[in-house]
This record gives structure tokens, sequence and C-alpha cells, in this order.
């Protein structure tokens, strides 16, 4: 029997395949089909994990990095910037608790405990 091979379209290409017209030729052709997905799978590309994988995860922690920083700063100069009102009350507080008149104590007293908290409070009046 005369082997009659055509070729593919593409037969350029380094992977085109020959449409076989043996027995013979089929099962080589179907051997190259078979093995061939494997040899997809199987290339390994450096180029797109890095440009796919490390890239994006360098700039993500990056950007979680500077996020987490900004945060910090933030707490910090907002607790910096609490700091002196709180002195300042608490000071103004015992001032005002401790330093009252015989003449005007009950109305310095009153003045003093509406200053505090509820706690500090019940067992200043008590």
């Amino acid at each position: 029997m005369p082997t009659q091979t055509k070729t593919d379209a593409k037969a350029d290409s380094p992977k085109a395949v020959k449409v076989a017209a043996s027995v013979e030729d089929t099962d080589a052709v179907v051997d190259h089909i078979i093995e061939a997905p494997i040899e997809r799978v199987s290339r390994f590309s450096w180029r797109r994990i890095l440009a796919y994988v490390l890239l994006p995860g360098l700039a993500l922690l990056l950007t979680l990095g500077a996020a987490y920083l900004k945060w910090q700063d933030d707490s910090a100069r907002a607790a910096r910037d609490a700091d002196t009102p709180s002195v300042q009350a608490a000071t103004e507080g015992t001032i005002a608790m401790l330093s009252y008149g015989p003449d005007t104590a009950d109305k310095d007293l009153t003045a003093a405990r509406e200053r505090m908290t509820s706690t500090f409070r019940d067992d200043y009046t008590n």
C-alpha cells in the first residue's frame, strides 16, 4: 500500500501534525497528539512567573506595608494630640476639686463634681 501523507495548513510551524492515510502513520500521529498536551503543561517560564506572580505580589506587599506604617503614624499622632487636652482637663479638675472656699463650698464642689466621671464622682460624693 502506498503511503500518502498530507501536511497541515501550518506546515511551516515546528509543531505541524501530518495527516496520515495508513494505519502505521495514524498510530504515530495519535502518539504525537497524546504527548503534545503534556509538553505544553510541562513548560515552565520564569518570565511569566515573574510578571504575573512575583511582581504583583511584591507590589501588594509594599502597598500593605506602607498602609500599615501610615496607620501607625496616624495612631501615634492622634495619641500625642489627645495628650495635651487630657492633661489640661485633669489639672483643671484637680484644682477645682481641691480649691474651694468656706463661703462657696457647696457651689465649688458641685462645679468640681460635674467635671468627674461616673465612678469617681460617686466615690467623691460619698
